[in-house]
């Protein structure tokens, strides 16, 4: 089988980076996702282009940071996207040109870093949502990329050509953050190619202050970094990959 182990949030801090960094050199991750508009997508991209093996997609976002665009439907008075639990609800009411304009700009950003990224996810599954899934196709089918889904049954009629993985998994996350979690999603899917869904780092005062999710970070690059894991997924003759190998044989 095909295993995408894709590191979310590359470009959010420092400490992120290097650790999503050792989780490729030295663990199972082949695959991570920059967020254009955070503090340290500069030293991502600097460290993208010293680790050119590193699959590198772009992490849409609209709940974190400071968007690149006019984009007030989504921001706080502080001029920061609002937080995932007051921007949800209201997702609806937000015009979808204001979301394609964003999430453009942030491709944009990436692609004239010199990075070539080789598929779309999204900061919170933002793109998940029902109204803006759409969008997200939209531009998944411009840029002509891969996507992460939940599943390829979200694809509408029209976008049944668009790339994915056959199946998702965020259940490496929290308590389930562990060696064995991968193995067990291994065991379950046997055939076709599973995204594994993770969030390794170092803690830096970046990510100690801006996200929810911060203390597990450098427990999970432990485990993605663990020689029981290497070796299994070896014996288990597992295909790390990346987004930009699903299609080929």
């Amino acid at each position: 089988m095909k295993l995408i182990i894709n590191a979310d949030d590359f470009g959010y801090s420092r400490g992120i980076n290097f650790g999503i960094l050792d989780a490729y050199q030295f663990g199972v991750v082949r695959s991570c996702s920059i967020m254009a508009n955070m503090p340290a997508f500069d030293h991502a991209v600097q460290l993208a282009g010293d680790n050119p093996g590193l699959g590198i997609g772009v992490h849409l976002n609209l709940t974190c940071g400071k968007p690149l665009t006019d984009a007030g439907e989504l921001t706080g008075p502080d001029g920061l996207f609002r937080r995932k639990d007051d921007l949800f609800p209201s997702i609806g009411e937000v015009p979808c040109e204001v979301i394609e304009a964003e999430w453009e700009a942030q491709i944009e950003k990436v692609k004239g870093s010199g990075v070539n990224p080789d598929h779309l996810d999204s900061h919170h599954h933002v793109h998940m949502l029902r109204p803006v899934l759409p969008t997200f196709l939209k531009l998944a089918g411009k840029y002509n990329l891969p996507v992460r889904l939940f599943g390829r049954e979200y694809l509408p009629g029209e976008y049944k050509d668009i790339v994915s993985p056959d199946r998702f998994s965020g259940d490496f996350h929290g308590k389930g953050a562990a060696v064995d979690t991968i193995l067990k999603l291994v065991d379950e899917n046997k055939t076709g190619c599973l995204e594994i869904m993770c969030h390794p780092g170092y803690l830096d005062e970046t990510i100690l202050k801006g996200s929810g999710y911060s203390m597990p970070r450098p427990h999970e690059l432990h485990q993605l970094t663990s020689s029981d894991l290497i070796t299994k997924l070896q014996e288990k003759e597992v295909q790390l990959v990346t987004f930009s190998q699903l299609d080929k044989e």
